[in-house]
């Protein structure tokens, strides 16, 4: 496409909606096809802002042939009125189950709270690999959590589901934009992250509307989710300020972006 794109008056865009570090290691083709599309598009467009910074360094590009813009956030979620619920002692995580996602961190994380906070749980939704989620059930059962730990599934009304919710997990080892945390940031659910590559770091204000841990860190995950849970007014104080920045996902905003460039 990028060398049709050349032999007419067409400028060639690339839109990357992984991360540029991620090499797909036994797919030399899609490898080969984003280096050509880094190097011969007339611009290249991210979804973070690190990944912008991280294509400019790996492919040596002008910092004026890359941009950021975001992915949007359903629409309903800003419209519709959000009532954070800062005393329902339960946490969501939202997330494809499969091994990147890192949902073995939970299970790890769970075992030191789920004594310390008997009255509360922790749901995580979405489907997936099969031998994985049977891996995790597993996991739960061996490790008697089924009264704290409890994978619920896919489900339809996600959004609907959000103001049962206190905090928001994610344990992703890699992201491209991790969309699920600025939907909790729309419905002002504080959310604690790994760190990881990329996406978190964008949506998340560390210390101000949540928390980032280091990615693989469950001692930094567990302090920070013990610091919520035993402090109601901690939890207000971080949702409060979740909905600060929440505009720039919003489709208006990206969509005049995508004008922006598309004039330019």
């Amino acid at each position: 496409v990028v060398y049709a794109a050349r032999a007419t008056s067409c400028k060639a865009v690339t839109w990357e909606q992984l991360n540029c570090l991620s090499d797909f290691e036994n797919d030399l083709a899609r490898r080969y096809c984003r280096y050509l599309g880094a190097k011969h598009s007339d611009k290249i467009v991210t979804i973070t802002e690190k990944d912008r910074l991280a294509y400019i360094e790996k492919y040596r590009l002008r910092p004026e042939k890359v941009c950021s813009i975001y992915n949007w956030i359903d629409e309903s979620l800003l419209s519709a009125e959000s009532n954070y619920n800062a005393g329902a002692k339960r946490i969501i995580t939202v997330i494809r189950l499969a091994p990147v996602k890192g949902a073995e961190n939970i299970i790890e994380v769970s075992k030191r709270l789920k004594d310390e906070f008997p009255d509360w749980q922790w749901h995580i939704y979405g489907g997936g690999e099969e031998e994985y989620v049977k891996k995790l059930q597993s996991a739960i059962d061996e490790n008697d959590l089924g009264s704290f730990l409890i994978l619920k599934g896919k489900v339809d009304d996600i959004y609907s589901r959000y103001n049962d919710y206190s905090l928001s997990v994610l344990t992703s080892y890699c992201e491209g934009f991790a969309l699920v945390l600025a939907e909790a940031k729309a419905k002002r659910i504080p959310n604690i992250s790994f760190d990881c590559l990329m996406g978190p770091s964008d949506i998340i204000c560390d210390g101000e509307d949540g928390y980032l841990v280091r990615v693989g860190d469950i001692d930094a995950l567990y302090e920070k989710l013990s610091m919520c849970m035993s402090d109601e007014a901690l939890r207000k104080k971080l949702s409060e300020n979740a909905y600060g920045n929440i505009e720039k996902f919003s489709k208006s905003k990206v969509l005049e972006k995508w004008r922006d460039l598309i004039g330019e």
